[in-house]
């Protein structure tokens, strides 16, 4: 038996201990005072020791058995000892609860470092791809290959896949604070939208890709972020632009707006090559490419985790529908501003 859990048992019992104690020798006292057979307190202080003796008796061995379960529970989260006691069955539950919330904040570490190295080797991975044709292209341009014009103007290009890579992993670190950086106000959609749209005029014109707004509405104001609502419009209208442009063919991407009930409803759709009915439900997964980023449209398998990730925050919906060789639609809704 283990001495020290004796001591801390005695000391731990001591009130009890003390009053058991202190109300007998009243109890003696009395009968000592008022009654002329002195021998018959023995009788009832005897009863009276007996009951706390096996009290104690029982009391140590909960507290044996409950120091013993200590020990099985800092060996086994899921560990359920044989209680009595109410205090000890909820020490218990209160253990196990602590232990799964410890589990669980590991592991969900566990996966956070895992996709932080996964997506910190693919942006390197996608950063040394423009890199690597940049100097190709200068090469080319030295060897008189290529004319300068043309060269300098890929080479622009891939300057910008840059920038969108630099721009994407700034993002997904801000987004880590993103209560930091978050500043709700009263937007008026349609005019942020035509904003957006005249800001990307160059990357409709280049690619053949043509902006239509659709919609009643005369404002449609809305409660969100501008800045991070800007960022989440402009990931979802390149991907529209780079899954519509097709060569000689000019296409349209649609920017519908509509009220229902006690929203604003804003629906992107394009004329691209569509998603797959077996990919739908996995391109807001993070680093998730899909068919269609196999087949050479140089997907990060971030932009749309990004968007969901923002719309989740800022307290907007977000669905995804495509049909394949018609189109993919992004419907976003928002919280209207009355």
């Amino acid at each position: 038996m283990n001495v020290k859990l004796i001591k801390n048992f005695v000391k731990d019992q001591s009130a009890y201990s003390y009053a058991y104690f202190i109300s007998n020798i009243l109890i003696g006292l009395f009968y000592y005072m008022n009654s002329e057979e002195k021998i018959e307190m023995v009788y009832p202080l005897s009863i009276s020791f007996f009951i706390y003796l096996v009290l104690m008796l029982y009391q140590f061995y909960e507290y044996v058995k409950f120091y013993q379960g200590l020990e099985e529970m800092v060996k086994y989260h899921d560990y359920h000892g044989n209680y009595h006691l109410e205090s000890n069955k909820k020490v218990n539950e209160l253990m196990n609860q602590l232990h799964m919330d410890c589990l669980n904040q590991i592991s969900k570490s566990e996966i956070d470092k895992k996709n932080e190295r996964r997506f910190l080797s693919l942006w390197i991975h996608n950063m040394k791809t423009p890199i690597t044709v940049t100097d190709l292209l200068i090469q080319r341009i030295q060897k008189n290959e290529i004319n300068a014009n043309d060269g300098l103007k890929e080479i622009k290009e891939e300057n910008k896949k840059l920038l969108t890579n630099l721009d994407a992993i700034l993002n997904m670190i801000r987004l880590e604070d993103f209560a930091k950086d978050y500043i709700p106000e009263q937007i008026n959609l349609l005019s942020e939208l035509k904003a957006i749209i005249n800001k990307n005029k160059s990357l409709f014109i280049y690619n053949s890709v043509f902006p239509k707004i659709v919609t009643e509405l005369q404002d449609a104001n809305i409660l969100s972020d501008k800045k991070w609502n800007e960022l989440m419009l402009n990931q979802i209208i390149s991907n529209g632009i780079k899954y519509s442009k097709e060569d000689g063919v000019a296409k349209n991407i649609y920017f519908i707006l509509k009220r229902v009930n006690q929203e604003i409803v804003l629906t992107i759709k394009d004329e691209g090559i569509g998603i797959p009915d077996y990919d739908i439900s996995k391109v807001c997964e993070p680093f998730f490419t899909g068919d269609n980023g196999r087949k050479g449209y140089q997907s990060s398998g971030i932009g749309l985790y990004f968007c969901k990730e923002v719309c989740k925050l800022l307290g907007h919906s977000l669905h995804i529908s495509s049909e394949l060789t018609i189109g993919t639609s992004v419907k976003i809704s928002y919280l209207a501003k009355l």
